[in-house]
Formats: C-alpha cells, structure tokens, sequence
C-alpha cells in the first residue's frame, strides 16, 4: 500500500523512460460489479457528496460512542481497583475485631474478678467502633458494586450500538469509493473531487483533513487494485479504455513476486 501510494505522487520513468506515468486509478475486478448507475460527472459527484456526508455523520456517531466506551472502560477498570482494594481493606478490619474479641473474652476471664469496669468499657468501645466502621467499608463495597454494575450494563449496550453501525460504515465507505474511483477513471481532477468531499486544500490548516481524505481513497485499499492471480491478457482485458495512470497489481508467474500492469 505503501508503494502504491508513493508511486500515486511519483513517475515510474525512474525504472522506464517510457514509462513517465503515475499510478493514479486503480483497477480491479470489484469493478465490474460497479455501484455507480449515473452516467454524468456532476450527477455523481452529488450522489459523492450525499454518500461522503452520510460516512462523515455515521463515523462521528462511532467516534462519539468509541470515545463513551472508552472513558467508560477505564472508569469500570478503576472501580474494579477499588472494590479490590476494599476487599483487602475488610479482611484487615475482621482480623482486627476478631483480635479485639479474643482480647476482650481473655481479659473477662482473668480480671472478672477485679473491679476494672472502665478497661472493660474501653475494650468493648474499640470493640463497637472497629465493627461500625467495617459495616462502612461493607455499604460502601455494596454501593460501589452496584455502580459498577450498572455501568457495565450500560457498556454493553454502547458497544452493541457501535456494532450495529460498523455494517452501515462499511457499505458507505464501499459506495463512496465506488464512486471515487469512477471519477477518477472519468480524469476528473482531484481539486474538483475535494469540493465534493468538503476538503479545502488551499488552507494550510486543513492539511489533517486532506491527509484524512487522501488515507479513504481506493490507493490506501488492496483491494481495489489488487487482482490476485491473473494473466497478463487478461490485465490487459481489464485495463481496455482506461485513461493514463489506471494499474492494477497482480501476482506473477515467478513464485512469491507480483508484477504491476499500467496504462
């Protein structure tokens, strides 16, 4: 992809003189099962613009619902953390009572005898104070879990609507690249593509955006220039009528090579 991309910018005349061309549009078999029925440039690139805007919108939908899951993840992670930690907290709580109840049945049994009413008193006062504080720390475990539960419920349900959207993702993503790649076999040029797409490349600020675009095209898929095992007549057969700059890849008949067939 990488290659393909480069030499997307680049001449192939490096390798061939004859060869002053860039690989601009590509050609696969997925075209012959072309999506796109209008046969007028202007009519396709409205119907460009109708489906890029529908991508757009489903992809912020997904980013919104992604970004939710996320931050939401992270937030269940950290109560888990927490309930563990109050877990440890607890067993450390019931060895002190329990120290604390061996300590005040062992000192009833010795000094029963001896008036010592306020040691005793003492006693079970730490005694009451260790037993209403682990109580805390078991309401507070138990209302933790619950929001931990209920936010786990509602991650689930984010995460079936995120899934529910990759299927209309992908078929826009598909429709829309037909189309691109029908415009650009028709030469139409880039600039005229990017005002249907909504790119501004005169302004230097919106160069992520144009790098975001540029990654949608059909260079960035293999799919749509790579033809797998194919004669070269039959690449030849494909690339009939097609402007300068149309290619496809396919393997060659030396073993773990690919040849690229250009016009």
């Amino acid at each position: 992809v990488e290659l393909i991309n480069h030499y997307r910018h680049e001449s192939l005349a490096q390798y061939n003189t004859t060869l002053d061309v860039r690989l601009l549009y590509p050609v696969s078999h997925l075209q012959q099962d072309q999506l796109v029925k209008e046969d007028n440039i202007d009519a396709v690139g409205k119907k460009l613009q109708e489906y890029h805007n529908q991508y757009q919108e489903k992809s912020k939908e997904y980013d919104k619902l992604y970004e939710e899951h996320t931050k939401t993840s992270q937030d269940i992670q950290m109560k888990r953390t927490a309930i563990e930690a109050f877990n440890e907290t607890i067993k450390i709580f019931e060895e002190q009572c329990h120290t604390q109840e061996r300590y005040s049945k062992d000192y009833g049994e010795r000094f029963c005898c001896e008036d010592n009413d306020k040691e005793r008193e003492r006693i079970m006062m730490n005694y009451e104070k260790l037993k209403s504080r682990l109580g805390e720390i078991h309401n507070s475990k138990d209302r933790l879990e619950q929001d931990l539960q209920m936010q786990a419920m509602d991650n689930r349900e984010t995460d079936k609507k995120m899934n529910s959207l990759k299927p209309d993702l992908i078929q826009l993503r598909r429709i829309r690249d037909q189309y691109l790649v029908w415009l650009n076999h028709k030469g139409v040029r880039q600039k005229r593509i990017n005002d249907w797409l909504g790119v501004q490349t005169e302004n230097p600020d919106e160069g992520s955006s144009v790098r975001e675009e540029e990654e949608n095209l059909p260079h960035y898929d293999e799919k749509s220039w790579f033809v797998g095992n194919l004669k070269r007549t039959e690449a030849e057969e494909l690339l009939t009528g097609k402007p300068s700059g149309a290619f496809l890849v396919r393997e060659s008949s030396r073993k773990g090579c690919y040849a690229c067939s250009v016009v």
